[in-house]
């Protein structure tokens, strides 16, 4: 997996981008054992220390654009991480990474400072299966 820093507004070769309030950085990393298109994402979010009482004025953005992504198909599940409330995961039902590139350049969260770091992960999914009975 290659970590790499990219300056403010600056877009990496990889279609990664950096908001000028965000400390943002993205990690890339391709399936290489397969060979094949991944049909997920895991999009991580690294929040700030004060996360939860900075969110406040952007929650409610943050969750239309999730809600609209959910409703079209896109994402499957999404929340924070608890205990300590210092990562966020949602993942996406999609081969195509610019979904999950778009949806991180529209969140309020990364927008504003609110994330230290995105990384975003395809994932190979084995249960359940298309496959696997039901």
């Amino acid at each position: 997996m290659r970590r790499r820093s990219i300056a403010p507004g600056a877009r990496s070769r990889s279609g990664c981008r950096r908001s000028r309030h965000a400390r943002t950085r993205c990690s890339i990393s391709r399936d290489n054992s397969s060979g094949g298109v991944v049909p997920y994402f895991a999009l991580f979010y690294d929040t700030v220390d004060d996360f939860a009482s900075r969110r406040t004025p952007f929650r409610a953005a943050h969750l239309d654009l999730v809600r609209a992504a959910h409703a079209r198909g896109e994402i499957l599940l999404a929340g924070a991480l608890a205990d300590p409330v210092d990562r966020a995961l949602l993942v996406f039902k999609t081969a195509d990474r610019s979904v999950v590139d778009r949806f991180v350049e529209q969140d309020p969260y990364p927008n504003n400072g609110l994330v230290k770091r995105v990384e975003i992960r395809p994932w190979t999914v084995v249960v359940p299966s298309d496959e696997t009975p039901r």
